[in-house]
């Protein structure tokens, strides 16, 4: 009978340590996500610069373009601006997206402000336009921060939205409140 009752208590310590470890595991397989925006500076093989900061890539870094359907590194590394999104690894900071911002100042932006009176999935109209939102999507304000666009109705906002080759418009920098036309060397209304 003891001997039954040791193994059971072995059994359980060993199920908790296993169920321990797994949570530790899953705990540091989130990674937070954190974005920036800047001109390249310098690229390789294994990494992109930013205002002397090494974003490295991955197998499963993703490049994007604004203008083009396939973009490769070696036009990100002839230098521009870019958005990368990264996490952290230790000291490292490692690019999971980056995104060529290759058509700013083109007749392809438009900033629009105003509050927002109604929202869809993925989506919110202002002044007359519907303005979809992606992983890309820079948000600068306390309510823009929540993924419940429902509560940012009402909310003034500035967004400078790029049209994308399906005719839609998808917003790059949404604000609340304040005109950030000045980020962009050219918008149009």
């Amino acid at each position: 009978m003891k001997r039954h009752g040791f193994a059971t208590i072995l059994l359980t310590v060993a199920v908790l340590a296993l169920l321990g470890t797994a949570g530790q595991a899953s705990e540091k397989n989130m990674k937070r996500t954190y974005q920036v925006m800047g001109k390249v500076s310098d690229c390789g093989r294994s990494y992109v610069m930013i205002d002397d900061v090494k974003y490295y890539l991955t197998p499963e870094t993703r490049l994007y373009s604004q203008a083009h359907k396939r973009i490769s590194l070696t036009d990100i590394c002839r230098g521009g601006l870019v958005n990368i999104a990264y996490y952290r690894i230790g000291r490292n900071l490692v690019a999971g997206r980056i995104k060529f911002l290759d058509m700013i100042g083109s007749a392809q932006y438009k900033t629009i402000s105003g509050k927002i009176k109604s929202v869809s999935r993925g989506s919110l109209y202002l002044g007359g336009s519907r303005i979809f939102l992606d992983e890309f999507t820079i948000r600068l304000g306390d309510v823009v921060q929540s993924r419940d666009l429902r509560n940012w109705l009402g909310v003034d906002l500035t967004v400078i939205a790029l049209k994308n080759d399906a005719g839609m418009w998808v917003a790059e920098i949404i604000r609340e409140g304040a005109d950030i036309t000045s980020l962009y060397d050219k918008t149009t209304e």
